[in-house]
């Protein structure tokens, strides 16, 4: 007796949540956009009346990444430029010196430049994202969006990450080791070019919540 004939299985590929606004269904990616994680948030949120939200950075934040930026390129190129300053002679020294503190400047500044700040101006129907340029402390108009173009707000998860911290010094030095699962809170436009936005990311979940229910509680987004 003859096997009877298979049917060949089909294959389905995995379909993107879709967004229905009205008669449009708007598919939205959940791939992350954040490119680097934070266990802590960096940024608060502050309401100026009731037109105006604001997402910017906290008042330590910048002073933190320069700190974070100086002690990471420090701590790997200080203990190279000493040994080479005792076998190359001064004015070489001088110039691999001058090498290394430029190359600290430019990693400052970029650093810098991540910072963003986020206006929801409901008066002028406006959303603008600010961004600082080089070493200047006023920040200057990156993009602006208009309000009617937010369709929702994405609460997603960023994965299970990892610390490694040294504590103590000397003999005493003992490493610790800690994992955080982190979130990113992100908007989704319609807008073909730049379909999400980035806003922040965190470790918590209820503080990254909470910009997003302060926002959906007064937004004229649908």
């Amino acid at each position: 007796m003859s096997d009877p004939i298979r049917q060949q299985p089909t294959f389905i590929p995995a379909q993107p949540p879709m967004l229905v606004v009205g008669e449009r269904r708007i598919a939205i990616d959940e791939w992350p956009l954040a490119r680097s994680v934070e266990e802590r948030r960096s940024v608060e949120v502050k309401r100026a009346g009731e037109d105006l939200l604001t997402i910017e950075p906290k008042k330590r934040a910048a002073a933190g990444t320069v700190m974070k930026a100086i002690l990471i390129f420090l701590g790997g190129t200080v203990p190279a430029v000493i040994a080479a300053g005792f076998e190359v002679p001064w004015w070489l020294a001088a110039l691999i010196g001058l090498a290394v503190l430029s190359l600290l400047l430019l990693l400052v500044r970029g650093q810098l430049s991540g910072l963003r700040w986020f206006r929801f101006d409901r008066q002028a129907g406006q959303l603008v994202i600010e961004r600082r340029i080089g070493f200047r402390r006023v920040p200057r108009v990156e993009r602006t969006c208009p309000l009617n173009a937010i369709q929702a707000v994405q609460l997603l998860y960023h994965g299970r990450h990892s610390v490694t911290e040294p504590e103590g010094a000397g003999e005493r030095q003992t490493i610790s080791y800690r994992e955080f699962f982190c979130y990113e809170l992100n908007l989704v436009l319609d807008d073909p070019q730049a379909p999400r936005l980035n806003l922040f990311n965190c470790s918590d979940w209820h503080g990254s919540g909470k910009p997003a229910r302060r926002w959906a509680s007064s937004s004229p987004c649908p």
